[in-house]
């Protein structure tokens, strides 16, 4: 369910390139460093974006040339700041928890290893973050069930993964407008998701919240109507988070790169999704 909060590279300019990749590898290498190189396999751009968007709120980033441990001969811009610390310890406690429900829905024996590989790191954070932990274990646990049930309410299904969002997003001033975005950009990400894997879930024969609400009878039957009743729901995510963003004092070198995500890649990636259910004219 994450991956979906990316940048459209080829609008930015190579500079603001550089600091993106510097976040991105900066939180590879903060995941490593912190919680030990196989946390690195839950890197994802979801977390990247929430480093850069917490560096921008605070003053202690720095990006340099650092060596990869994945290819030690090449240098790469990679950002220090205790904005990565943060997101990576989200990471692990998110990625871990996916795994619990990967186990939950098909015991796969590539989750209960990868969980067992992350325990560690997991049990380490358990207690410092048990707060937050606990709260989103009751978020997870109500989706969940509202997916068991068959839930045919986008809002009620998409609500609680926003709120998950929501508190990963927020830091410990509460800032209002910060948590705003996070929660719209939880909601964008459930219904991305949804929208993805819809072919695949419906041959699975498995819970999608598309296929709930329109009671769909096959992938295709999702272009038309309910095509565009989704694309408006999430332009209305995507505004609510460009608000938010407006009423957020972000350093001026993070402008370019988050707005470039809010305004260019979060909507380029639904376009990408919806592309394939489009109607033949």
């Amino acid at each position: 369910m994450f991956g979906f909060v990316t940048p459209n590279l080829n609008a930015l300019s190579e500079a603001d390139r550089n600091v993106f990749r510097g976040f991105y590898c900066g939180l590879c290498k903060t995941l490593g460093n912190r919680h030990g190189q196989v946390t690195r396999l839950g890197l994802n751009y979801d977390f990247t974006f929430l480093a850069l968007l917490h560096a921008a709120l605070e003053s202690d980033t720095e990006i340099r040339p650092s060596r990869c441990v994945y290819n030690p001969f090449l240098k790469r811009p990679m950002a220090t700041a205790a904005a990565l610390e943060r997101a990576a310890d989200y990471s692990v406690l998110l990625t871990a928890l996916k795994f619990e429900d990967d186990i939950r829905d098909e015991n796969k024996f590539s989750a209960r290893l990868a969980k067992l590989l992350y325990r560690p790191a997991f049990l380490k954070l358990s207690e410092k973050e048990s707060k937050r932990l606990e709260k989103t274990r009751r978020l997870l646990t109500a989706l969940y069930q509202k997916e068991s049930e068959n839930c045919a309410v986008l809002d009620e299904v998409a609500d609680l993964f926003g709120q998950v969002m929501q508190l990963f997003f927020d830091r410990p001033d509460e800032n209002e407008n910060l948590s705003r975005l996070g929660y719209h950009c939880g909601r964008a990400v459930y219904l991305l998701d949804a929208i993805s894997d819809l072919a695949e879930d419906f041959k699975r024969k498995e819970y999608n919240p598309l296929i709930a609400r329109f009671d769909l009878t096959s992938p295709e039957a999702f272009a038309g109507a309910p095509a565009q009743r989704i694309h408006r729901t999430l332009m209305r995510s995507f505004a609510e988070m460009a608000d938010a963003y407006t009423a957020l004092d972000i350093a001026d070198w993070a402008k370019p790169i988050i707005e470039n995500i809010i305004y260019l890649g979060l909507r380029g990636r639904m376009d990408e999704e919806l592309k394939k259910y489009e109607q033949p004219v």
